[in-house]
């Protein structure tokens, strides 16, 4: 029974990995989702016409975050960034969510 107390304390304890990415110059970070940045994205995706969806601001907003690894994006819209800029956090993105072949707003289907 330690054992299993040992493992559930050392799960809860993982903390997301956080990742460098340059974009327009500047640097920005963004973790790894953690369980419930996923559960909240995979709602999302499932209730959008994926055709017609437009996730590259929930995407990022998902996971960018401080250097520290705390949020500072959620519910934030990323629509009117210049593309150039943008891209790059998409790209990261996507990786971090494991959804490099993902449709994005404007990708044809």
């Amino acid at each position: 029974m330690e054992d299993t107390q040992d493992d559930l304390a050392w799960l809860l304890e993982q903390k997301p990995k956080v990742h460098q990415v340059t974009a327009g110059g500047r640097t920005f970070y963004m973790r790894e989702p953690t369980a419930g940045d996923r559960d909240r994205f995979d709602t999302m995706v499932a209730s959008m016409d994926l055709s017609n969806a437009q996730l590259r601001s929930p995407m990022v907003s998902g996971v960018l975050c401080n250097q520290a690894g705390h949020p500072i994006g959620q519910s934030s819209s990323f629509d009117d960034v210049p593309s150039w800029i943008l891209e790059p956090l998409v790209d990261k993105a996507k990786e971090l969510y494991g959804l490099t072949d993902s449709p994005t707003e404007g990708d044809p289907s």
